[in-house]
């Protein structure tokens, strides 16, 4: 069976579970094989394999105190700084996993694609657009309804998304410093984020779109204006966000 490529909150729960099974000290090495011969593997990195990118995820449970650095790229879990609930989530890691890979396979085959673009009498007239405008579909559509349970609603965000929003960037931080930026200021987004959303959300010149599935939010869009330097142009940035699920 071909390994499963996970990463995010589902990596760490498989990574922390798998240390919490083994109630003794095992290397990111060890831990990348355990993985491996249940059926999950990390997502492919540039210049990084799987026992790197466990290391790294390891480094920073250490600094958060959920394990122990003991040698090199050598870790033991710490079961008492997890919460019961956290430490069930973990150690049943797998169960998630197999949800995950009967969720892949259920999904429809390519042939479920219409081989012709569609009439435009098969659009609907006040289809929107992922700017949120109303237009009608061009080339290739989906065939209808076979895909509407994964299908998103794109809106601008207000004064009220913003609890969510911060909770959405609060995630990202945490989870993506584990894999890409040790250095990052994790604090950030939970210290600082509101007044940055206040400040986004009031500027005519920046942009704040959010992802919602059944009236959840589950990403978001970020695009602002930044001032010319003396070494850069005036350009347009963006900062976009996966949704990020509560703790481990």
């Amino acid at each position: 069976m071909e390994p499963l490529p996970i990463s995010g909150l589902s990596l760490r729960r498989a990574v922390l579970g798998t240390l919490l099974a083994a109630g003794e000290p095992l290397t990111a090495r060890e831990v990348a094989e355990t993985l491996g011969c249940c059926g999950a593997t990390t997502k492919p990195m540039l210049l990084k394999g799987p026992s790197r990118v466990i290391a790294d995820l390891l480094a920073y449970q250490a600094r958060v105190g959920k394990v122990r650095k003991v040698g090199s790229a050598t870790f033991v879990a710490l079961p008492g700084s997890m919460s019961r609930s956290t430490r069930w989530r973990c150690l049943h890691w797998r169960n998630e996993l197999e949800a995950l890979r009967a969720a892949i396979a259920s999904l429809p085959p390519y042939t479920h694609w219409p081989s012709s673009p569609p009439s435009d009498a098969a659009t609907p007239a006040n289809s929107a657009s992922e700017r949120g405008e109303t237009s009608q579909t061009t080339g290739h559509a989906r065939e209808p309804g076979t895909y509407a349970r994964h299908m998103l609603r794109i809106d601008h965000a207000s004064l009220a998304d913003i609890d969510e929003l911060v909770a959405l960037g609060s995630n990202l931080f945490e989870e993506g410093a584990a894999q890409h930026d040790t250095y990052i200021d994790l604090s950030w987004a939970a210290r600082e984020g509101r007044t940055d959303f206040e400040r986004l959300l009031g500027n005519p010149d920046s942009v704040v779109l959010i992802a919602r599935s059944d009236d959840r939010i589950v990403g978001h869009l970020v695009g602002y204006t930044h001032d010319a330097s003396p070494t850069r142009l005036q350009t347009t940035y963006a900062v976009t966000t996966p949704q990020a699920g509560g703790s481990a």
